[in-house]
């Protein structure tokens, strides 16, 4: 039993890969201004999400009332429905354009399951950074294939930023 101590010891030495501490989170580099300037983007992100959500809630409406109209009211309630789709076109290119230009400064972490890389996370979420997430997430999907009796109708994907 003493050997195998000295061996793992000595394995954790020489090769650190094997040795299972936690990463030292003071070392971690952290860019203030950049994490603001992420921050902010994303704020701008998610309002530009809700008022598209509010938008669609008020399409939906304007179609109920549309459905139940004479053809006088047909015409200003078609009005303001292509007014509020124009409008949320115009959201979703700044939507796009914001998340666009987040690229561009932050740097993305590649979710690399099987040699392959599936896509890329570039914002933290909660205490995990982008490139533990990204981590997790390929090892999660590797445990997942290792599972005969998974199907892959129980995933349920949620678009985000």
């Amino acid at each position: 039993m003493k050997y195998l101590y000295r061996f793992l010891f000595l394995l954790t030495l020489f090769y650190p890969q094997f040795s299972f501490a936690q990463r030292d989170s003071t070392k971690r580099r952290t860019d203030s201004l950049l994490t603001l300037k992420l921050d902010s983007q994303q704020m701008l992100v998610r309002k530009l999400s809700a008022e598209r959500i509010a938008d669609s809630l008020k399409r939906s409406d304007l179609e109920a009332q549309l459905s139940n109209a004479d053809n006088v009211q047909k015409a200003g309630l078609l009005k303001q429905l292509t007014a509020l789709t124009h409008k949320d076109s115009i959201r979703q290119l700044q939507q796009k354009h914001r998340v666009d230009s987040l690229r561009r400064f932050i740097k993305g972490f590649p979710v690399i399951p099987f040699r392959d890389t599936l896509f890329y996370l570039f914002a933290n979420q909660g205490s995990f950074t982008a490139h533990d997430r990204a981590e997790t997430i390929a090892k999660r999907i590797n445990k997942l294939s290792d599972n005969y009796t998974f199907s892959t109708d129980s995933l349920k994907i949620t678009p985000s930023e």
